[in-house]
């Protein structure tokens, strides 16, 4: 039995642990909405297209000069990426807004 034990503490300790990065934002969000917008930055030499799965991933935008894309996220998706090796990181999409308050005419 105290052999059973120790394999299965031993399989545990050593199965692959993905560590992704994933900004405080997201996770308040989800408090508050059914789908938040992220940007995930997916690992160099990862196709991007097969790394995530369309089901709980809508994407918006596909960035040119980094390995990353945007789009909204449901919290099982979320919860489907943090065991994804794929993934480096996934960052919260903080809303832009450009003001034209100082612009000359």
């Amino acid at each position: 039995m105290k052999v059973l034990i120790f394999i299965l503490l031993l399989t545990i300790l050593l199965s692959p642990v993905y560590a992704i990065q994933i900004d405080n934002f997201v996770t308040n969000e989800f408090k508050t909405k059914d789908k938040v917008a992220v940007i995930i930055k997916v690992k160099e030499n990862t196709n991007l297209d097969s790394a995530i799965p369309n089901k709980d991933f809508i994407k918006k935008y596909r960035f040119s000069t980094i390995n990353a894309f945007s789009g909204e996220i449901t919290k099982e998706g979320l919860e489907k990426l943090k065991r994804n090796k794929n993934i480096e990181r996934i960052e919260f999409d903080h809303p832009f807004y450009a003001s034209l308050e100082n612009s000359t005419i």
